[in-house]
């Protein structure tokens, strides 16, 4: 007889980004769609330090299971994986990044420029595009030559059918960067998230009672012992003008 399914089988997987081809993020699992549109910010104490500061939190019945948890965090560290491979710090990104600039270049028409001018140009690129993820250039690319890179920062079209200078190739493989930086950023959130603070009736009770008596205080000490509205005190202050009311000259 088979065993029955786990926990984890039974929860829905994660779609990944599919780098060789570009489009929108992938759909995110039901079970974790539903919380995070349920987390909310609220003043409470953080668990680390018992500060009050805004903390993500998450109904009771939304609590994170084991099994759940574990599959967040293993996207949440696949997300990051995607987001450090660059070509500062991975020899095989820049490559991959040399690779797909020296095909966008010789393929794409530009204006005329020698072969030392070239190679400035493809530096150019390189500088601007190296602190980025290899397949987010990739991907920046693929979307110039289909055409679908949206406008550029004055709000007008790119026109496609030349070959992009340098920030605008990176602005576009920046927004590719951003998507999975995003969705990394929920995972994180969803992870960071506590269940709300929850006040017994005793709590409640002895705060209401001391804010009751505040403000009786509060309200003895304006109106006065004898309902007269002036300074609580045996007797009143002498010269409580303060020279304000003129005196009487019996001449």
């Amino acid at each position: 007889m088979a065993a029955a399914p786990t926990l984890v089988e039974r929860l829905e997987p994660f779609r990944l980004l599919d780098l060789a081809r570009p489009g929108p993020m992938p759909s995110l699992p039901g079970w974790v769609a539903s919380r995070i549109a349920a987390l909310r910010t609220d003043m409470q104490p953080d668990p680390a330090t018992g500060k009050w500061r805004p903390i993500q939190v998450l109904p009771l019945n939304s609590t994170l299971m084991a099994a759940e948890r574990e599959m967040l965090t293993e996207h949440s560290a696949h997300l990051q994986r995607l987001l450090t491979r660059t070509p500062l710090n991975d020899p095989a990104s820049e490559e991959e990044v040399l690779v797909a600039l020296t095909k966008m270049m010789s393929f794409m028409p530009s204006a005329a420029r020698s072969d030392l001018s070239s190679e400035a140009n493809g530096e150019a690129f390189i500088i601007a595009l190296e602190d980025l993820p290899a397949w987010a250039t990739v991907a920046a690319i693929t979307r110039w030559h289909r055409g679908d890179v949206g406008n550029d920062q004055n709000g007008k079209p790119y026109d496609c059918h030349w070959c992009p200078a340098p920030a605008d190739i990176r602005r576009v493989a920046y927004a590719e960067m951003h998507k999975v930086r995003a969705r990394r950023d929920e995972m994180e959130r969803l992870l960071s998230a506590v269940p709300p603070r929850i006040i017994d009736e005793e709590r409640r009770r002895k705060v209401g009672e001391g804010l009751l008596q505040l403000a009786q205080t509060l309200r003895a000490s304006l109106v006065g012992r004898d309902g007269s509205g002036e300074a609580v005190g045996e007797t009143p202050a002498e010269c409580a003008d303060c020279g304000t009311q003129p005196r009487h000259d019996p001449a």
